[in-house]
């Protein structure tokens, strides 16, 4: 089931209603993987840095470093053409920007 703009909202909303941690965006994501951001070069230097991180997740199991770096490194390519495709695209640009949620913080709750 897909959701609609407005149940985004209005689950935006109750999050704020409620109290919930002010980590909506998931801080995490923003402040620890800033590192391993590949803004588009994925290559063995970045990949260097991102292995880590999915051995920490546990992501990896039950695959060998060896293993998964092997099929990285054959989609390095790939990945940065498909990542400068989208984040390219002024569909996308224009999508984030539609459900930055910080645009609008006092959007109020629409009954569904």
């Amino acid at each position: 089931m897909a959701l609609t703009i407005d149940q985004l909202h209005n689950g935006i909303c109750y999050w704020r209603l409620e109290k919930f941690p002010p980590d909506f965006h998931n801080t995490y994501y923003e402040r620890d993987l800033v590192a391993v951001r590949a803004n588009g070069v994925f290559n063995q230097q970045w990949w260097s840095r991102f292995l880590p991180v999915l051995q920490d997740w546990q992501a990896i199991r039950p695959c060998s470093h060896a293993s998964l770096t092997s099929r990285a490194q054959a989609r390095f390519e790939a990945l940065s053409k498909t990542w400068t495709a989208v984040v390219a695209s002024a569909q996308f640009l224009h999508a984030v920007q539609e459900l930055d949620v910080a645009i609008q913080p006092n959007r109020p709750v629409h009954k569904s």
